[in-house]
């Protein structure tokens, strides 16, 4: 029983880390800024794609540019920080996070820029996909793979 409640009020990803989110732009700020706030460490490593740049200034206000559970918390962003921006909001989620030029020796990516961008033009779209593929790896990286040994009962009789 002991075993089972360290394992269950584990820190989150303590043997693994700092999990990485290549790029900087407003899909990977939100992706770095999600897993930080869940007690992960993590570092974004800068990215120079032009799709990047794409969402970055656009109107932050305008509807239905964020995931429905995100509005909320981009309009309190911009009322308190006085910003309109996509690019301010994702300058914001920023800040705090650790950003370096390339990815850090022994970092584990879990974002890689636009993961969808091929597949999926809108904003809202775009972050709310590549919030579950992030959260996909987190959760394989920190799943056991080895399985129990021992036998399995099938059948009762």
């Amino acid at each position: 029983m002991h075993a089972y409640e360290g394992h269950i009020n584990r820190n989150p990803g303590q043997n693994e880390g700092p999990y990485v989110v290549v790029g900087d732009g407003i899909v990977g700020s939100a992706v770095a800024r999600m897993l930080h706030d869940h007690g992960f460490e993590v570092c974004i490593a800068a990215s120079t794609s032009n799709r990047q740049q794409t969402y970055a200034s656009l109107n932050a206000d305008e509807g239905n540019m964020f995931p429905s559970w995100m509005e909320e918390r981009v309009a309190s962003m911009c009322e308190q920080n006085d910003i309109d921006t996509v690019g301010d909001v994702a300058e914001l989620l920023r800040d705090g996070l650790t950003v370096s030029d390339a990815v850090p020796e022994g970092g584990l990516v879990v974002h890689e820029g636009d993961v969808a961008s091929d597949e999926v033009e809108e904003l809202a779209l775009l972050m709310h996909a590549s919030m579950w593929q992030a959260v996909g790896k987190v959760w394989q990286l920190n799943t056991a793979v080895k399985r129990p040994s021992g036998s399995i009962q099938t059948k009762l009789v």
